[in-house]
């Protein structure tokens, strides 16, 4: 369904993602009922679906290179923004595609490594912001407070949030440190709170301004998004933002040129900058390797 949305949209592109098998299934001598084919289909069971796939032996690097990378030297060149979803049920590798880990450097640094490259030779700035959605409350991941965050618009800049932190990043490392000591606070927050982080979807914002001459400033956003996937404890919260996303995604398909649902959950308000028919988008489904669905 994903993929017939995306076919009729400009600067989309779908794929999906199978990560191996666990320990515990192994272990319980489940069988692999989902594989990908070198035709850009995936068969789950008896089931044959037309997407790119990318089975458990298939490392970071390949996915990046096999269209984001592209998207994201493009974005940079022409000031233009650029959403990376990455949807799925609870441990279904969205976090390994993410993070450097056995399947190779994330595409958090990958993307860093081009955007560095790419602004080193010009007077630019990159920022960072992290963020935890949990049913209507945005957290900062890098400056934890009790200030409400709230999406607001700027006539002349768009989109901003309102109390969150944007951090100056100088190198691929820099963002990585932040990332990952972001991802340490929520784990702690979501102790301390008794929050599930099945039910939180993060963003992570990266902002890029850099000078092409002394009139001109090209700017874009690249925001990447975990989001929480439903499973028989997902609460309305979560089943309320993935509606609201789908209203999104499939007011961007169609030709009216009207897009609605933003207002109809945190993460889509956060997502609006980079969800319209002027952005890239890629849209990275995730699926276990036993999975039926």
């Amino acid at each position: 369904r994903i993929q017939i949305l995306f076919e009729s949209m400009d600067h989309a592109v779908v794929c999906a993602r199978v990560r191996p098998l666990s320990s515990k299934e192994k272990e319980a001598n489940q069988q692999k009922v989902v594989k990908c084919g070198k035709d850009d289909k995936i068969t789950v069971g008896e089931k044959i679906y037309p997407v790119q796939g990318f089975g458990s032996d298939v490392h970071n690097e390949a996915i990046y290179s096999s269209g984001i990378k592209n998207t994201i030297q493009q974005a940079l060149s022409r000031g233009i923004n650029t959403a990376v979803l990455l949807v799925g049920e609870s441990k279904s590798g969205k976090t390994m595609t993410l993070n450097s880990s056995v399947s190779g450097n994330g595409i958090v640094s990958q993307i860093c490594d081009d955007i560095f490259e790419h602004v080193s030779q010009k007077s630019s700035y990159v920022g960072v912001t992290y963020l935890n959605v949990y049913h209507d409350i945005i957290m900062d991941l890098l400056n934890p407070s009790d200030k409400h965050i709230k999406v607001r618009n700027h006539g002349d800049l768009g989109d901003y949030l309102e109390n969150a932190a944007e951090l100056s990043v100088k190198s691929t490392p820099d963002v990585l440190r932040l990332f990952h000591q972001g991802s340490k606070i929520r784990k702690v927050v979501e102790l301390e709170k008794g929050i599930p982080s099945t039910k939180c979807h993060t963003v992570f914002i990266i902002s890029t301004e850099y000078k092409m001459s002394q009139d001109s400033v090209i700017r874009s956003r690249i925001v990447l998004c975990n989001v929480a996937g439903l499973n028989h404890r997902t609460d309305d919260h979560v089943k309320g933002a993935l509606s609201a996303l789908d209203t999104v995604l499939t007011d961007l398909s169609g030709s009216s040129g009207t897009v609605s649902g933003y207002n109809g959950s945190k993460l889509t308000q956060i997502l609006r900058s980079v969800l319209n028919k002027n952005s890239f988008l890629h849209f990275i489904g995730h699926l276990g390797p036993t999975t039926a669905r």
